[in-house]
């Protein structure tokens, strides 16, 4: 492949086949590709750049490609082919991975040299060398790792040598390894002891205001591990449980590594998928050289599990295989993705379902509510699961026992999976595991996951790219609505650079979901077998009624004891929402009066069903859209402040992108959203329709990153004004065809949340041939949050009018209370400033009136009405004063005549900002010197004419002629 630069070694095009290549890349065409198996790492990363690089622009001709991999100690395929042969060069060509899953394989990746290799059925006596710091284990599941931690820190503990500190993502998990290693977990009770040779907390709570109180200074010379690193460092930079301390979590542990770090501490990383990524993330929080030694344990076992895996697009299959298996009298271990009563295939339904087939059926339901309910038979299960589920006929898992608990007990002689998408893929196949002895598997998993993370994107750079310009565009639309505390944006930059390695890894796996998960279980040394349905369309049909059905009684029953629960007070709430353990009962009496302070009216049914289906999200950018637009600015700040309290002046950027809707609103103002909303037809060729789909189409990548939909470039306008609808839960009706054949168009109406429709589904007209929209409940929420904002608007106002007050309250002596001390202020100001002109203290001046008047102005008409009567200079001075940048530049332009601008492109466009102009104007030189074709370039990838016509303006004479001659439109 070849990349275009100039003489400056620039990029100045885009990367192509080299044509030697090319000629071979033919639509439907296979390649497989063997690059060598380099030892170095720094090697192996660019040899694999390379492959991901080529292996894009032959997918990109239509081709089909593969990647194959062999022993790193054969470098070449020649040399492969030399010492193993050519029936392994066949085998490998059978096991090569498609280069999606193969790209996310790497992101998987541990290209460190290890220190030690093993291949042993258990881990055995080693330990690391007395210098080493940050020791990484990596072996596979149910071969000790655990227990050799044990090993590696009872005799500290024994001894009083050094605390030690375990960090976790799961509560349960926490508890369970605590136990093993003979520390406390920080829930237990506190005795005397407690914490004396250290303990066991959830990264959740990494922070000084938590329930742990932790102060890093404490931890000097101790030992710290991080079993499960890989989902526990994910889990703490994009669980939603973190969100509101992530920042002090952050913080925390970057000062607890360096200290541990720094006064004779180790750290270990153990995983069974441990990636440089987890190492690399570590070793970034100190800047320091740390010591570091990794131990890799090869074995596999001789002979894999049998993994039996469903296609289609539902498993309801699979269930169905599931009763007949319990019916001949299988005692199955059965693990799914969710225990939501909504869901189907959750926990709770599956329970269900079994006991209505089975009624004697001994049925063990783990869970994150079981687990935690005083009353189930689960409670407190998790450090005795090989003790009590042996009595059980069958045990049904959440992803509670996801990860780190080790069931070896034998009794049941199969396990079952479900993956309905949104787990990466590490977490199924870890669930998978749990049960260690080698009976079948049975899985099915969707074939494309839903899981994905930030704007979807598989490319690094890509994803922190729109991290960093929608942060950008927030902040303007923050300054604009004049909120003026400083933002610290580079927070931890390691962090968020981790952050986008982990949503790289995991948007490439959902991409290809069933076929990453079967790739992973085959790579660990199982066997896939693939089920198939065949004869069996009756039968599945029979189950997925079946399954529906259960889910619809139980969830009915839910929703009708969830909206007749008794109301709770506000203090009754706060404590049940920091309980860990809740009885069924409280459960729903919190969840009752948690949909009250959310939506603000009566918790009917149908509004829980609703919750449960994402309304309040749909509800939220309806509201701040229409009719609560002007409390979109209060709300905004609000969650910025709060924030920035909570992080100490700092953010992390995906978490401040994904609670603000600034950003969003101002991108559906743009697109011209208003116009769906319209009371009118609309034909399938809408004009309007066209110019906003044609907008969505030059825009696609921003409208995926920010409001999280696919634009296709071959969608019809109508398809991208459903999608766009659908993002507050309104659709078009269609009415009727016009017409004649060859010519005819569809008539779509006004756009609804539901419609009224006969018992058949069709659609009922009213006499004028237009569908009849039915309320869903908006309304009623639009009214209720309303007045809501206006509470806090006019609590916010009193708040600052006492701000204003409070200075003449705590100092009445010192209070003006009379013109006489403004005037005596006034002279004493003349007598030592006589050349300063003064002005009356009360009375603003002309550029002070103008400047108030200018902060409110919103279209290009507004502005020019603002300054009728000013002179020239004094526009150009209440302007230039002006502390809101956005507004600044957007006015001046107005004032130059130049009515196109809009203050949201403004705070929207990050290229406005002064240094990308600046930027600009640097490009722009090199186009002068080097010829129009790389004006041409440049001007694809930067969208933004204000900020070419922008930079036009600093550059000479000379230059600026060349530029206009090329394109006028930026005289």
């Amino acid at each position: 492949m070849r990349t275009p630069k100039n003489k400056y070694n620039e990029k100045i095009g885009k990367t192509y086949l080299i044509p030697e290549l090319a000629e071979f890349a033919q639509r439907d065409r296979s390649f497989i590709m063997a690059f060598d198996q380099d030892v170095k790492q720094s090697t192996r990363r660019k040899v694999n750049k390379a492959i991901a690089a080529t292996g894009a622009l032959l997918k990109k001709a239509g081709c089909h490609v593969k990647i194959i991999s062999w022993d790193a100690h054969y470098k070449g395929i020649d040399d492969f082919i030399v010492g193993c042969g050519g029936e392994a060069l066949d085998q490998a060509i059978e096991n090569a991975f498609d280069l999606t899953i193969w790209q996310a394989s790497q992101l998987n990746q541990l290209t460190y040299a290890p220190n030690l290799e093993l291949n042993s059925r258990y881990l055995g006596d080693f330990c690391p060398p007395a210098d080493a710091q940050l020791i990484g284990l990596k072996a596979p599941k149910g071969t000790g790792k655990t227990f050799w931690l044990g090993k590696q820190v009872k005799p500290i503990i024994r001894n009083g040598g050094k605390k030690v500190l375990l960090l976790v993502h799961r509560i349960q998990l926490g508890s369970e390894l605590c136990l093993k290693l003979g520390i406390s977990y920080i829930d237990e009770e506190r005795g005397d002891d407690f914490g004396l040779w250290g303990f066991g907390l959830c990264v959740d709570s990494l922070h000084p205001n938590s329930k742990a109180k932790i102060n890093p200074e404490d931890f000097e010379g101790c030992d710290l591990i991080l079993d499960e690193c890989e989902q526990s460092i994910w889990h703490l930079l994009n669980s939603s449980t973190c969100q509101s301390d992530r920042v002090a979590i952050l913080r925390t542990l970057k000062e607890i590594v360096e200290t541990v770090l720094s006064t004779g501490g180790r750290i270990y990383l153990s995983d069974a998928d441990l990636s440089d990524v987890s190492i690399d993330f570590i070793k970034s929080l100190v800047d320091f050289k740390v010591n570091q030694w990794i131990a890799v344990n090869e074995w596999k076992p001789p002979q894999g599990w049998d993994v039996y895996s469903y296609g289609g697009n539902t498993p309801d299959q699979l269930v169905g295989d599931l009763i007949e298996h319990i019916a001949n009298g299988g005692k199955p271990f059965i693990c799914t993705g969710s225990q939501k009563i909504k869901s189907k295939y959750g926990t709770q339904n599956l329970e269900s379902l079994l006991l209505s087939r089975f009624p004697d059926l001994k049925i063990q339901r783990i869970d994150a509510e079981s687990v935690a309910d005083p009353k189930h038979p689960a409670f407190g299960c998790i450090e005795r699961l090989n003790e009590i589920l042996p009595n059980y006929d069958v045990v049904i898992a959440s992803p509670t026992l996801e990860t780190g608990v080790s069931i070896e007990c034998d009794g049941f002689d199969s396990v079952w999976a479900i993956g309905p998408g949104h787990q990466p893929v590490n977490s199924v196949c870890q669930t998978l595991a749990r049960y260690r002895p080698n009976v079948p598997r049975y899985i099915w998993a969707k074939s494309t996951g839903f899981g994905w993370v930030g704007n979807g994107a598989t490319d690094i750079n890509s994803i922190l790219k729109s991290e960093h310009k929608i942060t950008k565009a927030n902040i303007n639309l923050l300054t604009q609505a004049d909120f003026t505390d400083s933002i610290d944006t580079n927070f931890q930059p390691q962090s968020l650079q981790t952050w986008a390695k982990f949503a790289a890894r995991i948007n490439l796996e959902m991409k290809a979901y069933r076929a990453s998960i079967e790739a992973k279980l085959q790579e660990e040394g199982h066997n896939i077998i693939k089920v198939s349905a065949a004869g069996k369309k009756e039968e599945i049909k029979a189950v997925k009624e079946a399954v529906a059905e259960n889910k619809e009684q139980n969830y009915q029953e839910y929703r009708d004891r969830v909206s007749t629960a008794p109301d709770i007070d506000d203090k009754t709430y706060l404590k049940l929402k920091e309980q860990r353990s809740l009885t069924k009962q409280e459960r729903e009496k919190y969840r009752k009066a948690e949909l009250t302070r959310r939506y603000g009216v009566n918790i009917s049914p149908e509004l829980i069903e609703k919750d449960d289906s994402g309304w309040y999200r749909l509800l939220q950018l309806h509201y701040f859209y229409s009719i609560g637009r002007e409390h979109l600015s209060a709300r905004d700040k609000a969650a910025a402040q709060k924030m920035l309290d909570e992080g100490e002046g700092s953010i992390f950027k995906p978490d401040f992108n994904q609670k603000l809707l600034g950003v969003k609103i101002a991108v559906l103002y743009l697109i011209g959203f208003d116009k769906l909303l319209e009371k009118r037809e609309f034909p399938q060729n809408d004009s309007e329709l066209q110019a906003i789909a044609d907008y969505c189409k030059a825009n696609r990548f921003a409208i995926k990153s920010i409001l999280g939909i696919n634009i296709g470039l071959s969608e019809s306008p109508m398809a991208i004004a459903q999608k766009l609808l659908k993002l507050i839960g309104y659709k078009f009706p269609q009415l009727r065809r016009e017409g004649s054949r060859g010519d005819r168009q569809l008539i779509y109406g006004a756009a609804a949340a539901f419609f009224e429709v006969d018992c058949m589904g069709k659609l009922i007209k009213d006499d004028s041939g237009q569908a009849i929209p039915l309320p869903d409940g908006r309304d009623e929420v639009f009214q209720a949050w309303l007045l809501r904002d206006a509470a806090k608007e006019a609590a916010r106002e009193a708040s600052e009018s006492r701000e204003c007050q409070s200075p003449c309250q705590s100092f009445p002596n010192n209070t003006i209370t009379d013109q006489n001390s403004i005037d005596t202020i006034d002279t004493n100001l003349k007598d030592t400033t006589p050349d300063t002109p003064t002005i009356p203290m009360g009375e603003p001046s002309q550029v002070e009136r103008l400047m108030a008047s200018l902060a409110r102005v919103e279209s290009f008409g507004q502005f020019w009405e603002a300054i009728r009567g000013y002179e020239d200079e004094t526009v150009e001075d209440a302007i230039a004063l002006l502390d809101n940048y956005p507004r600044r530049q957007t006015l001046a332009a107005w004032f130059e005549g130049d009515a196109s601008v809009t203050l949201l492109e403004v705070a929207l466009d990050p290229f406005l900002e002064p240094e990308s102009v600046q930027d600009l104007v640097g490009l722009l030189k090199i186009c002068c010197r080097e010829g129009k074709a790389l004006f041409d370039i440049l001007r694809q990838t930067i969208p933004s004419t204000e900020a070419f016509r922008r930079a036009v303006r600093f550059l000479d004479r000379e230059r600026r002629a060349v530029i206009r001659y090329w394109e006028p439109g930026l005289a």
